[in-house]
């Protein structure tokens, strides 16, 4: 049985070696993109989650206590005589005690959502590894169309587009990962926001 391929059959076969080794070297740098941007994703959530340890050191304070606090020296100046108005003095007293504990509880509801948001993005960072692991774990085939002779590697070559090896299920794979990876980017700059406006009204509040 002659396994020597015609000069069509050649010409096909180098035509498609050239098709799949473009299309491996665009994955490979959609997945060095993709990588790259996954590793400053995840220090951008440790760097989140740094800030919300702050926020939390923050909460920490007693806003009652600090309610307390404030009532005291108002009750002080009232015994002292001072010459502020009682009635403007207890006024703001009253004041200030409903705006902290109001502060407290929208502080800790945010507080809440924020844990449960950093948790949402450490899982859907670690699906986004797993598919680029996925990626790595079938790289297309590599051919040597050098030769002439038919064996059976040059076959499996030839069979490469009906293989899990397939170029275009590759793509539509890190297509999907690029819009996870957008979607990630915007709730991490959402939650940066958060903590932002959270240590604001925590420091304007004390």
């Amino acid at each position: 049985m002659d396994s020597t391929l015609s000069s069509e059959e050649f010409q096909r076969l180098q035509t498609q070696l050239l098709e799949l080794k473009t299309d491996n070297y665009s994955l490979a740098e959609e997945k060095r993109r993709d990588q790259s941007v996954i590793d400053g994703l995840r220090q951008r959530v440790e760097t989140l989650e740094k800030q919300l340890s702050r926020a939390q050191t923050v909460n920490k304070i007693n806003p009652l206590s600090l309610a307390r606090n404030i009532a005291n020296k108002v009750d002080h100046k009232l015994r002292s005589g001072a010459d502020t108005s009682s009635d403007h003095l207890i006024a703001e007293n009253e004041l200030l005690i409903r705006r902290i504990e109001s502060q407290e509880q929208e502080f800790r509801v945010t507080n809440n959502t924020l844990k449960e948001e950093i948790h949402s993005l450490v899982a859907t960072n670690q699906s986004l590894e797993d598919q680029l692991r996925g990626i790595r774990a079938n790289p297309p085939i590599e051919c040597d169309l050098g030769r002439s002779g038919g064996n059976s590697d040059d076959k499996n070559c030839g069979q490469l587009g009906e293989s899990g090896g397939d170029p275009m299920a590759a793509n539509h794979l890190s297509f999907a990962i690029l819009a996870e990876k957008e979607k990630l980017e915007l709730k991490v700059y959402d939650l940066q926001e958060e903590v932002k406006n959270m240590q604001k009204e925590n420091q304007s509040m004390v």
